[in-house]
């Protein structure tokens, strides 16, 4: 869907940002021109976070995150514009690998909360929060087999996930059809 192409924009926008500047620090980003964010493919909306999130740092509050609770990590970067929950999701899951991270903005991770628990509709936080919290304090863990249920064989988000696994994209694994293991539905 056109979220999913979003996303995958985002995802070239940052990969060229990181060719460009080698090491992604805030004080490189802050010499580089507007001129040259943008030709690594940022709008101008996208510009202006990027800013506001370089000026945070560079300002020193964003110092030492990997130090603070969640709660601690969650406003200093909700306080930044341009940042929202999702990121601050995925930033705590994936950069400061905290282990209890139940992402509900994500809709990879709400398809397979739907899939996986056999909802009728798509599920909203707070019921998703209720069936994952026997699963606490590992809910990072259940997030991200969530989000594989929802992951076609073969699609770029799946090929992108295999490339981290060091798997071929299109060989399918010496182990035979992948399959995600089967979670206790916290009955």
């Amino acid at each position: 869907g056109a979220g999913g192409a979003v996303q995958l924009d985002a995802a070239e926008a940052a990969s060229q940002l990181d060719t460009n500047l080698h090491k992604m620090v805030p004080e490189k980003v802050a010499e580089l021109s507007d001129e040259v964010l943008r030709e690594c493919g940022l709008s101008g909306g996208k510009l202006s976070y990027i800013r506001n999130l370089t000026q945070s740092f560079l300002e020193g509050s964003l110092d030492d995150l990997h130090t603070k609770d969640d709660a601690a990590v969650r406003a200093a970067l909700i306080a930044v514009k341009g940042i929202g929950p999702w990121t601050v999701d995925m930033f705590m899951m994936f950069t400061l690998n905290r282990p209890d991270v139940l992402p509900t903005g994500d809709l990879g991770v709400c398809k397979g909360f739907e899939e996986h628990f056999g909802l009728k509709s798509r599920p909203t936080p707070k019921v998703m929060e209720q069936l994952a919290a026997p699963y606490a304090p590992y809910r990072s863990c259940l997030s991200w087999y969530m989000w594989r249920i929802d992951t076609p064989r073969g699609s770029p988000k799946k090929k992108a996930a295999q490339k981290a696994e060091g798997e071929s994209p299109g060989k399918k694994a010496k182990r035979g059809k992948a399959q995600p293991p089967v979670l206790p539905r916290g009955e």
